[in-house]
């Protein structure tokens, strides 16, 4: 049995770090687990699990904006402030890692290249 699990490491606008790990059912259609780290601040500093949650409760095949625009309305309610990332480059990277986990197990491996979306980039060098 293949895992459709991926991870990426991406620099987004501002330069701050995004890092996400993200495993998807054996299906391959819904978010199983999610992790988001990096080098950016958000406050309260427990609130990282709500957007996760958020993100596991995320259509996969969802657009961009939509998924930008569900942690938004979920920062927003919550009284979360996020310094250093924003919801946008949160959605490219949950959707980039969509794609990656996907693309590894039709592959049988992980694909080492990444170029995330919504304005992130891999910095270079880096390996998921």
């Amino acid at each position: 049995m293949s895992e459709y699990r991926s991870k990426i490491t991406a620099k987004v606008e501002g330069g701050k770090l995004l890092r996400m790990e993200l495993e998807l059912s054996e299906s391959g259609e819904r978010v199983k687990s999610v992790k988001i780290t990096g080098d950016f601040f958000i406050h309260p500093e427990d609130s990282l699990q709500i957007i996760e949650k958020t993100l596991l409760v995320t259509g996969i095949g969802d657009e961009p904006e939509k998924i930008a625009a569900n942690i938004s309305e979920i920062t927003n309610s919550q009284g979360i402030q996020m310094i250093g990332i924003t919801p946008q480059a949160l959605a490219g990277a949950f959707l980039e890692c969509v794609k990656k986990a996907k693309e590894g197990e039709v592959l049988g491996k992980p694909d080492p290249n990444v170029k995330a979306q919504g304005g992130i980039n891999v910095p270079e060098g880096e390996k998921s």
